[in-house]
């Protein structure tokens, strides 16, 4: 291309100038165009009379880093088609330069597209990196039809365009990203505000979204026509005034206040005002900066919430009240129960003590019989009286956490058990060091009930085995009590827990029925779980916690 030839032969020529201006007339117009379209267009026409090539294209990088066409002059879309995509230099490179093919034949780096190349009939081409804020954003090909020699001009040029076009796309990009900041302004949820520290607090600038929020324009408020004083509630404005001047002399220079405004059609709104002071040179305020937030619905939520604060702890007071009173008649039930109850059975017992001794020895074998029956009925319901009176108590009494040796306690309640028929052989088996914090008085219940029921319950096994200890859990440590004894079948587990549910006869193994409900209701009082386990003749094993930490040192 003889023409371009020329130009390199001497920089100063007309020619060469010439594509200079043609090179800052390009970058004028590439800062007036509206659209992105045009700017492709525009940017290929340029390099082509900058550079006088036969033909050109622009590809930019999409977001996935491929090269894509954005416009072309003289290619046909299979070319396109194969060639999109190709990059000569890495996504990361730093500082690329122009990669120059004079006789595209003899090119060795082009030989995956050399057909499709020689197809289009292209003798020489170049790639000319195009940079945005320094990293690639794509290329300029710039083809010629013949072989050709790229002198250093008209690489120069070449390169010039590219230097303007990624220029302008910088230029672009930011003000996408401006008028995308500024559309926050108008569709945002926050009011910006720019307002001199002078009487009246004038308005320098303010958001155009400022009409959603208090119903005047924006215009209003620049004017003049509109000020803070006069969009402020009436019974907030003293105190907001104070505020901002108290912080600003105390040399508070971040602030947040909520307050109510009044909008131009009457309607009251909340907002939270963030504020920042500017100072000058001598730390007197001479703006404040600051943006306004709408928050009358989190202000009426507030509100619904205290409503519901005051009205649940009315329905509470209520309810406490309730149960107070139906404390107050399960004591009063349990006093009669006490005293009204037991006093019949007790004259049941004696008056059939005395009419068996006034018959004497005229009483048959089946008479004496049945005068026992009647006695040793009345021991149960006796028993059975204490046991409920036993588990209306541990409701309603006061728990006492504190440090308890339950080894200790174990071992304590195993001698008394004993001692009620030492005759018994009983394989005991109790963990040393295990402590808890929990009330005394429940826990030494629920091990009677435990260990008795053990005891009870291994009366027919020989040897009998007992075991309190600790075991692993799937939360932690849990105590446990095991045995060796007549255990029960696991489909009735869960009655076992329930008042009066009893799995053996009482002919078997004698009890009221109310001991392991005892046992669970104390239990769930310290916070904790209660599980059971056995099979029949081969024993049980109950495990729990107290809502502790169990403790074996």
């Amino acid at each position: 291309m003889a023409g371009v030839t020329g130009v390199g032969e001497a920089h100063d020529s007309a020619a060469y100038l010439a594509q200079l201006h043609e090179v800052y007339r390009l970058s004028d117009a590439l800062h007036r165009t509206t659209t992105p379209e045009a700017f492709h267009r525009l940017a290929v026409d340029g390099v082509l009379k900058a550079t006088g090539a036969s033909r050109a294209a622009i590809l930019l990088l999409d977001p996935a880093g491929v090269m894509r066409f954005q416009a072309w002059s003289g290619l046909s879309e299979a070319y396109r088609k194969a060639v999109e995509g190709h990059n000569p230099w890495t996504l990361d490179v730093r500082d690329p330069q122009p990669v120059l093919v004079a006789d595209v034949g003899a090119a060795t780096s082009l030989q995956d597209l050399l057909p499709v190349v020689r197809s289009e009939g292209i003798g020489a081409l170049a790639f000319v990196p195009i940079l945005c804020d320094t990293r690639l954003a794509g290329k300029f090909m710039i083809y010629h039809d013949t072989p050709h020699c790229f002198e250093s001009a008209e690489t120069e040029i070449a390169c010039a365009v590219a230097h303007h076009v990624g220029f302008a796309l910088e230029r672009r990009q930011a003000e996408n990203r401006l008028r995308d900041e500024r559309q926050l302004f108008v569709d945002g949820p926050v009011v910006v505000f720019k307002w001199r520290a002078a009487h009246g607090w004038p308005i320098e600038f303010v958001s155009a979204n400022v009409r959603a929020l208090t119903g005047h324009d924006q215009d209003d408020w620049l004017s003049g026509r509109v000020s803070f004083k006069a969009l402020m509630h009436p019974d907030d404005a003293l105190r907001v005034r104070s505020e901002v001047w108290d912080r600003t002399r105390a040399r508070t220079n971040y602030f947040e206040q909520e307050y109510r405004i009044v909008r131009a059609d009457g309607a009251v709104r909340w907002v939270r005002d963030f504020t920042r002071v500017v100072r000058d040179d001598a730390d007197v305020p001479v703006y404040f900066h600051g943006y306004l937030q709408d928050v009358t619905s989190v202000k009426c939520n507030e509100a619904k919430l205290r409503e519901l604060t005051i009205d649940l702890e009315s329905h509470v007071a209520e309810r406490t009240s309730a149960l107070e009173e139906a404390c107050r008649e399960l004591e009063a039930f349990t006093y009669s129960v006490s005293h009204d109850l037991r006093a019949p059975l007790r004259w049941i017992d004696s008056y059939s003590v005395l009419l068996a001794e006034a018959i004497g020895p005229a009483v048959d074998a089946e008479s004496a019989m049945l005068f026992e029956k009647i006695r040793s009925a009345t021991r149960r319901m006796a028993t059975l009286v204490d046991d409920l009176l036993a588990l209306s108590r541990i409701s309603q009494q006061a728990m006492m956490r504190r440090r308890v040796d339950l080894s200790q306690m174990a071992a304590d309640v195993v001698g008394a058990i004993h001692e009620a028929d030492p005759a018994r052989a009983v394989v005991w088996s109790i963990e040393s060091g295990l402590r808890t914090d929990a009330d005394p008085g429940l826990v030494r219940v629920l091990l009677e009930n435990l260990l008795g029921n053990a005891w009870k319950f291994t009366s027919l096994t020989a040897p009998a085995h007992i075991r309190f200890g600790l075991s692993e859990g799937g939360s932690g440590n849990w105590f446990e009590v095991a045995d060796n004894g007549a255990g029960f079948d696991m489909r009735y587990v869960g009655n076992l827990f329930e008042p009066f549910q009893r799995l053996h006869s009482v002919d078997q193994f004698p009890g009221s029925g109310i001991g392991l409900a005892t046992v669970a209701r104390i239990v769930r009082r310290h916070g904790g779980i209660i599980r059971a386990e056995a099979a029949p003749g081969a024993g049980a094993r109950f495990r729990f916690t107290l809502g502790a930490t169990a403790l074996n040192p």
